[in-house]
């Protein structure tokens, strides 16, 4: 039997019989996200060890199976719709805030003023991520965005308690991603 020789042939002499992901999606120009579905999907045939890190490992006769497989019928090796993009259930900061009726905003101020009733009325940085559950950093942040009303002592932030339930019930907070406890 007689082999038929490819115009990918080149890639057997320059690379090694077994490669990486890594390789794979350099070779065939792709992104590593194009890479990570093909792998994980089967499309592209591999040994997959099971660790975090450099799990994959393929042959080099299976990469120019698929780069000769694309190059006949690319809509074949597609990613699904909303692969690439975070999908709908994804809770980052590009979220729609949440616009709070009347009702609800009275409701979330008597918690969040239970939350703060035992703190002073003016709120060091420490204090007031202690009580949104936001890291400290965070809070700095927010006060040097002028986000929230606080005042510049020296080298630290206080925050009136008013300042921080208004802050907490604004569309920017309530659009924030959530934390996880």
């Amino acid at each position: 039997m007689k082999k038929i020789n490819s115009k990918y042939d080149y890639l057997l002499k320059e690379y090694p019989a077994v490669i990486t992901k890594d390789q794979f999606y350099r070779i065939c120009n792709i992104s590593k996200k194009t890479a990570k579905h093909l792998l994980d999907n089967g499309l592209v045939p591999c040994v997959n060890n099971g660790k975090k890190t450099r799990k994959h490992k393929l042959k080099m006769t299976d990469v120019i199976k698929y780069l000769e497989g694309r190059d006949i019928s690319p809509e074949s090796y597609i990613a699904p719709i909303g692969w690439y993009k975070r999908g709908p259930t994804y809770k980052g900061h590009n979220r729609e805030p949440k616009v709070l009726t009347e009702e609800e905003r009275a409701k979330l101020a008597t918690v969040y003023s239970h939350r703060m009733a035992y703190y002073p009325d003016v709120l060091s940085v420490i204090e007031a991520s202690e009580i949104t559950g936001y890291h400290r950093n965070s809070v700095a942040k927010w006060c040097t965005k002028d986000l929230m009303q606080c005042f510049n002592m020296g080298n630290r932030y206080l925050i009136p308690k008013p300042s921080l339930l208004e802050f907490m019930l604004s569309p920017y907070f309530q659009g924030l991603k959530s934390k996880i406890d």
